[in-house]
């Protein structure tokens, strides 16, 4: 997914904007599903960041696609609309979900064994994992 410093900011913004108006948690399962539908399909990809497409035919193609959308997400595809953005659309959604994972306390590992984990050596790992990361958060 792009990374691109506009999305990262757009993402950034968009969580604080949730966070005031206590809808993080349920704009987190809106951003899934953009993200999911934006990454699954490349002809939206496309249509989005497509030059010769107008703004006005992006935001019709935004409204058909996600139809349901709540009145906060409205709000992100207007702003995106008004700026001649829509084409970050799936970036603001994936850099959104990494940013609520972090405001969470969620952190991402990834463990390489030479052995198959069993239950027990996944709740033994899990258990290091969360010490390590509180003594992380104690010494910042």
């Amino acid at each position: 997914m792009k990374a691109g410093r506009a999305s990262i900011r757009y993402a950034k913004a968009f969580l604080e904007f949730a966070i005031e108006n206590q809808k993080e948690k349920s704009v987190i399962q809106e951003m899934e599903n953009i993200l999911s539908l934006v990454e699954s399909s490349p002809q939206l990809d496309e249509a989005l960041n497509s030059p010769i497409l107008p703004g006005s035919q992006k935001r019709k193609v935004i409204d058909e696609v996600f139809p349901k959308a709540s009145k906060i997400i409205q709000s992100l595809f207007d702003l995106l609309s008004q700026n001649a953005r829509e084409g970050i659309l799936g970036g603001i959604a994936y850099h959104y979900i990494e940013l609520f994972d972090k405001h969470q306390g969620k952190v991402a590992a990834t463990v390489v064994t030479a052995v198959p984990l069993t239950n027990d050596l996944e709740k033994e790992v899990l258990i290091k994992a969360a010490a390590l990361n509180r003594a992380i958060e104690r010494d910042f």
